[in-house]
């Protein structure tokens, strides 16, 4: 075949078919659902979520002219963890990849195959916020191919009929191009106490190299494109919560395309993960986009804790066949799920035993006289080992474990409560098991103002464990400050490990006539009061008063332990 032949043979497929593709797909593909694709929505989203998350998606749409186009996918994120012995490790990274086959035409005739695998870092932007932000890359590799046996030409008619089982006469040598792509993206997120999203907004530029992907040698690139995504939660009550979201695309030779949606969602099945420390839940949704280029989808999500189906259907209004933008579309996704969470790692400890230990008066009537005074003990606690409580392995080994706090928060998590709902079984079983409740603070802030968050700590788990029926008396309350830190406060990770309450068995609790008050008499009372009226949850630590004690009554360090 002549060469000008062929050139005119491949540009009349490419005004068929990429043309239409280039107007609908510039940015190569989309999908509709996009949270279900987060790596052709933006690489910086893998760094963003515990979940990890496997999923295979179909799509079937139509443009003008008849040009239908079928795109498999397979999706996975997976999120990275840094992990340390005996506390909450943090999600600092993610990685995802993405396998598609676009396949336009009858029999394929044009097939873009490929893959891509990303990179995302995370940054928490403060350690008194739940905000993040994640940055992202992602490199992929693609072949573009003509299936020149879906090519119907006039040497397959004979007789005056068309014969598919004839050659159709071409003979094009180069029916295959490959290209690399790279895509970079930022993504910000704010999530709950409870890990979940509040809001989260993001942009990416894909194709930045803006690969070449012609077949006769001549100038066909693929246009960088920009993609921004945000959604966020604007009502949650009964169970159900709204999501607005929206996704803008828009390459760089002019396409654009925008979706804005609405999603609908029942929460079920709520529980709190005890090896993860995660809360979980189940949901099930509907969701509502609308592209101004006529076309509206509707669509039904199930997300469980293990598994996930979606569905959508893109209907096109008669405007949308006048500008040949996809219509009566549908997509199908399932995939399965898990949560990878913030797990702990149990260790043996060696019991401590110091030679003199700080404590403070019992506490007042009321959080909002909370005074406390850091008193010196000349009689010595003795620390119970192993050998002198009658517990298993695991009892004794959950006794010694840590209670983690966020920074500046003294209120005790779900998870927390379901820590020490275990405790309070083993103590109720054991009587005679006393308790010292130490509170301890990163080195962030001032002395003072740490002394008194790490105070209200230990204070909340003493609370708790007296209102579940543990008596006063077999506990004590201690506040650190940052004294004694178990982790490098010059890292995140060892800030998040000295936020903490520690636990820790004692063979007899201190009497009135063990402490001395430094240059006065202690006057204590006979017990630690119930102060079951003023509910932690409800007192901000900042409302919480503290006296201004002398600096001789702020301890330096807490006491050598063996």
């Amino acid at each position: 075949m002549p060469a000008r032949m062929r050139f005119f043979i491949l540009s009349l497929i490419g005004f068929f078919m990429i043309g239409s593709f280039q107007i609908t797909k510039a940015q190569n593909v989309f999908f509709t659902q996009y949270q279900q694709s987060p790596l052709l929505t933006n690489p910086a989203l893998p760094a963003t979520s515990d979940v990890m998350s496997a999923s295979l998606l179909y799509r079937r749409e139509s443009v003008g002219g008849g040009t239908t186009f079928a795109t498999p996918l397979f999706s996975l994120t997976y999120p990275l963890y840094k992990r340390f012995e005996d506390t909450l490790g943090y999600r600092w990274a993610g990685i995802g990849a993405t396998i598609l086959s676009d396949q336009a035409g009858a029999g394929a005739l044009l097939r873009t195959s490929g893959l891509k695998i990303g990179f995302s870092y995370l940054w928490k932007l403060s350690d008194s916020t739940h905000h993040y932000l994640s940055v992202g890359g992602q490199a992929g590799f693609f072949q573009r191919a003509l299936n020149l046996n879906s090519l119907t030409t006039g040497s397959q008619w004979s007789g005056g009929g068309f014969d598919p089982t004839l050659p159709n006469g071409e003979n094009i040598e180069n029916t295959a191009v490959l290209f690399p792509t790279a895509d970079l993206g930022v993504q910000w997120r704010w999530d709950d106490s409870l890990r979940r999203p509040i809001a989260s907004a993001g942009i990416a530029l894909m194709q930045i190299n803006q690969p070449n992907t012609s077949f006769v040698g001549g100038d066909d690139k693929l246009p960088m494109t920009l993609v921004a995504n945000v959604s966020f939660k604007a009502i949650e009550k009964y169970s159900v919560s709204l999501h607005p979201n929206g996704r803008y695309i828009m390459a760089f030779n002019g396409a654009s395309q925008l979706n804005a949606g609405l999603g609908i969602f029942y929460h079920f099945n709520q529980e709190w993960d005890r090896d993860s420390l995660l809360y979980r839940e189940a949901t099930l949704g509907v969701n509502v986009w609308y592209n101004p280029n006529g076309v509206v989808t509707a669509g039904i999500q199930l997300e469980h804790q293990r598994y996930a189906f979606s569905f959508s259907y893109d209907f096109g209004m008669p405007s949308a066949k006048a500008l040949g933008v996809p219509q009566n579309a549908l997509e199908v996704q399932v995939g399965i799920r898990r949560d990878f969470g913030y797990k702990k790692r149990p260790i043996k400890r060696i019991v401590r035993k110091p030679d003199a230990l700080l404590a403070e008066q019992p506490l007042p009537d009321s959080l909002k006289d909370l005074m406390p005074r850091f008193l010196r003990l000349d009689a010595e606690l003795i620390y119970a080992k192993r050998e002198d409580v009658n517990l298993a392995e695991t009892e004794y080994n959950l006794l010694l474990r840590s209670i983690l706090f966020h920074f500046g928060e003294t209120e005790l998590t779900p998870g927390s409560r379901l820590f020490l709902d275990r405790l309070i079984t083993i103590l109720s079983a054991n009587p005679d098991l006393k308790l010292e409740i130490a509170g301890y603070t990163c080195n962030t802030g001032d002395r003072r103002g740490n002394i008194k968050i790490s105070e209200a700590r230990a204070l909340a788990v003493w609370s708790y464990l007296v209102q579940n029926g543990i008596s006063p008396n077999r506990l004590l309350i201690r506040g650190w400050g940052d004294l004694n830190p178990v982790a490098d406060n010059s890292t995140e990770s060892g800030r998040i490990r000295n936020r903490r309450v520690q636990l820790r068995l004692v063979k007899e609790m201190p009497g009135p006539e063990a402490f001395r008050a430094e240059g006065e008499e202690a006057i204590l009372p006979e017990e630690q009061p119930d102060i079951e009226a003023v509910p932690l949850d409800e007192v901000p630590i900042e409302d919480v008063p503290v006296e201004d004690l002398p600096e001789e009554d702020i301890p330096e360090e807490e006491p050598d332990s063996e």
